[in-house]
């Protein structure tokens, strides 16, 4: 969307005075991302706002940041500064805060970051001219509590923009559960109450047919969230499918992006699987904080040399990855390393990688995939051509009729084209197993008797990148290894020498050939399932069928790059005797 084509609500929002202070309603398809740059290349351009010390922007959505940062290079100003709420509550507490914060909880962290701002401990509000938040539907719990004191903190003359969907505030009520808190209702309830006005961006600029159309008109004009007897006969008129089979067939005679959206993860693992099952490369959407790095970074660096130049890194790229615009994925690794060159040092930038944890979109890997398949939660602020719905059709469900609409608004509003709705797959047998710490939750499929554990869920993090093995491949042959790798099966063997009777360690096997081992962290969560060895004859059991749903650059603690495979799905497990466990 170019400028000429802001209507006019999202003009009122992009040209307001630095001092204006504002909630702006946005649904989806509302061009949000473009009204947010929109916005801050205003405050710092025809406002003169210092884009370092008199704008601060909170956000949670990669693609507003990455608009936002290509618009002001566009003019030559300086990319502004944008944090999550947990890091500039992670800043002031270094800054100002007289005990170590590190061995905090996230939420003990924001929590003492408010206490500071409550009590006047932080002093870097005071330059500030415009407060920006994005996705605040999100912003619950101890994070509303922060966000209420950081703008009570700042000068009464600054202004403020708050940005988001109340009809997609889906954590509202998961926080209800947790015991209770600061919703995202109430706190925009409260910056109304002392003196927000209220802008709605009414255009849609994502729908296409007519019944995508239809349902982000769900929400009536004006009103903040979508009635629920509204949405439930919407969603009962979607095109009911027998099974995920009858729906791929359907979308397969379809171009363009598909997804298969659930309830639950495990609703996910098992439609996944599924899906699998009919030959499909199947990509399970990760959350936010789940990031790995493209292959092609690896394939590019792997060379011995200490640094590449421009020339060199625009040649091999093309080589490796012809699709990636050279251009912009120079300017993505340079911003890791920081400064302005023709030449990247291969040690500088191995290291700033190995430390994040979050990255430039053009830098993560995006699966080769036919469809994908993702939670409802983790859908949020994506968008496909065309979706099927998976329905939760599981017993004992306690939603709130609003919790459930507002969960089936935002399903409903992730298609651009074609909506489909088909049955849940029996998840009698498939549960979440929350063993006490240091283990962690994993999805389980077990058997007949309690105790059974038939298959184990892999992720993304199980591969342990700083131990052996390694894919092995290099440059534009690499790639092509690479691509034949991903979507098939690892068997996953218990590795004799690092194994001891308290935890496995795996080897994991692609073709016969060892290609890398598991970390110790899973074997802590198998074992919490299983059991340990000390009261056993036999060994630990092999695990196969885990799927290899990509291929990705890792930094090992030698700053070496690497290609290591990313493993998702329930892993069958097969023991020595047929005892079943």
């Amino acid at each position: 969307m170019s400028d000429v084509c802001l209507d006019d609500d999202q003009l009122t929002v992009a040209t307001c005075d630095p001092s204006e202070r504002q909630v702006v309603i946005a649904g989806p398809g509302a061009g949000k991302t473009h009204v947010v740059a929109r916005l801050v290349e205003n405050l710092i351009i025809d406002e003169g706002v210092d884009p370092v010390n008199g704008l601060l922007v909170l956000s949670f959505s990669n693609a507003a940041v990455h608009a936002v940062h290509a618009r002001l290079k566009a003019h030559d100003v300086p990319p502004v500064q944008v944090r999550t709420i947990d890091s500039l509550a992670g800043l002031i507490l270094r800054r100002y805060a007289e005990d170590d914060p590190t061995s905090s909880s996230f939420e003990a962290r924001v929590s003492h970051a408010t206490e500071l701002l409550k009590t006047g401990g932080w002093d870097d509000g005071e330059d500030i001219e415009h407060v920006l938040v994005d996705e605040v539907q999100d912003v619950v719990g101890v994070r509303a509590d922060f966000v209420l004191a950081l703008l009570a903190s700042i000068p009464k003359e600054a202004g403020m923009t708050l940005l988001g969907d109340p009809a997609q505030a889906i954590y509202d009520f998961q926080l209800a559960e947790e015991g209770g808190g600061t919703t995202s209702s109430e706190m925009l309830d409260q910056v109304r109450a002392d003196g927000a006005r209220t802008v709605f961006l009414r255009g849609q600029y994502r729908a296409r047919s007519r019944d995508a159309v239809a349902a982000a008109g769900l929400r009536m004009s004006g009103a903040d969230t979508a009635d629920p007897d509204d949405v439930e006969d919407f969603w009962n008129e979607v095109v009911p499918l027998g099974s995920a089979g009858e729906a791929w067939d359907v979308l397969a005679t379809r171009s363009g992006t598909k997804a298969f959206l659930t309830g639950t993860n495990g609703h996910a693992l098992l439609v996944a699987s599924a899906l699998r099952d009919m030959g499909l490369r199947v990509t399970l959407h990760r959350g936010a904080q789940q990031q790995c790095l493209a292959a092609w970074i690896a394939l590019v660096f792997v060379s011995p040399a200490a640094s590449l130049a421009r020339d060199e890194f625009r040649d091999l790229l093309s080589e490796v990855a012809p699709k990636v615009d050279t251009a912009v994925a120079w300017q993505a690794l340079r911003s890791v390393v920081s400064g302005r060159g023709t030449e990247i040092d291969k040690v500088a930038l191995a290291s700033s990688l190995r430390a994040r944890f979050t990255f430039a979109p053009e830098l993560v890997s995006v699966p080769d995939a036919d469809v994908v398949v993702s939670t409802v939660h983790r859908a949020k602020g994506l968008e496909f051509d065309h979706v099927a719905l998976v329905e939760d059709l599981s017993p004992g469900q306690s939603r709130t009729a609003e919790e459930e609409s507002r969960g089936r608004f935002v399903a409903l509003t992730r298609a651009k084209d074609l909506l489909l709705r088909v049955p849940g797959p029996s998840d009698r047998t498939v549960r979440l197993h929350k063993p006490p710490p240091p283990a962690g939750a994993r999805w389980i499929r077990g058997g007949p008797q309690k105790w059974q554990t038939l298959a184990f869920e892999m992720r993304m993090g199980d591969i342990d990148g700083d131990a052996g093995g390694d894919l092995g491949v290099t440059g534009a042959t690499g790639m092509l290894d690479v691509k034949y790798l991903v979507g098939r099966s690892a068997r996953l063997t218990p590795d004799l020498v690092l194994s001891t009777l308290e935890r496995p360690i795996y080897s994991v096997e692609i073709e016969g050939k060892s290609v890398g081992v598991t970390t110790e962290a899973f074997g802590t969560d198998l074992v919490s399932r299983i059991g340990g060895l000390e009261r056993r004859r036999r060994g630990w059991p092999t695990l196969t069928n885990a799927y290899i749903e990509d291929v990705a650059t890792f930094v090992d603690e030698s700053l070496k790059f690497r290609l290591i495979p990313v493993l998702s799905g329930l892993a069958d497990i097969e023991w020595s005797d047929s005892d079943g466990e």
